[in-house]
């Protein structure tokens, strides 16, 4: 009897003893709560003032990211995400690279942007129109257009490019006329024809 009561003791102590590891590995990870507080819309006010006390000491950057929240009339916590994003654009910048994908909110905060560069998006404006771009096509076109170096990665290779990424390039290159010309020229020169003339222009305009 006594060698079964002691077995039972042990058994007893043994369950405690793992269910209270147990908890403990449920309980400890507090790593696995970052993933909650990415989206700043489940903040609570101390994580929210925590960055916000941050941010402010940028100044004109905060100013125009509360400027621009204000411009679409944002509030609350939907406020929250907008400024989140406008002060650590970096954290977005592998979720946005494809504008087709963009939400509207994420196109008109981008576009607000763009807007205070006046001739520059004049200028991407009208070449878009040029191409009966519409939609997310134009978004597209326009976000390549207003930061051309993002794209440079993609489209090095100029053999490789679309028709539509060819012919807005080169619209731009049409405005330096004797620089284009003179490009135009020595691809003559040489007998170059499609891709290849495409190729030889580009490295010359950018030469």
């Amino acid at each position: 009897m006594s060698f079964v009561r002691s077995a039972l003791i042990a058994a007893a102590v043994l369950g405690v003893v793992t269910s209270g590891a147990a908890l403990a590995q449920t309980t400890a990870p507090s790593s696995s709560t970052s993933s909650k507080i990415d989206d700043v819309s489940e903040w609570t006010s101390k994580q929210w003032n925590r960055a916000k006390a941050k941010w402010e000491k940028e100044k004109e950057r905060w100013a125009d990211c509360q400027k621009q929240s204000k411009d679409q009339n944002l509030s609350g916590r939907e406020s929250w995400s907008f400024l989140a994003s406008c002060m650590t654009p970096s954290s977005r910048s592998s979720k946005i690279d494809d504008v087709s994908e963009w939400t509207s909110k994420q196109w008109n905060r981008a576009k607000a942007k763009w807007e205070k560069q006046q001739e520059k998006w004049a200028d991407c404006q009208k070449q878009s129109k040029d191409q009966n771009l519409t939609g997310r096509e134009s978004w597209s076109f326009l976000a390549s257009c207003m930061t051309p170096s993002s794209t440079s990665s993609k489209i090095d290779d100029v053999s490789k490019w679309t028709s539509k990424q060819w012919n807005r390039a080169k619209a731009e290159w049409e405005k330096q006329q004797e620089k284009w010309a003179d490009c135009q020229k020595q691809s003559k020169d040489q007998n170059l024809t499609g891709r290849k003339s495409w190729s030889f222009l580009a490295s010359c305009m950018t030469s």
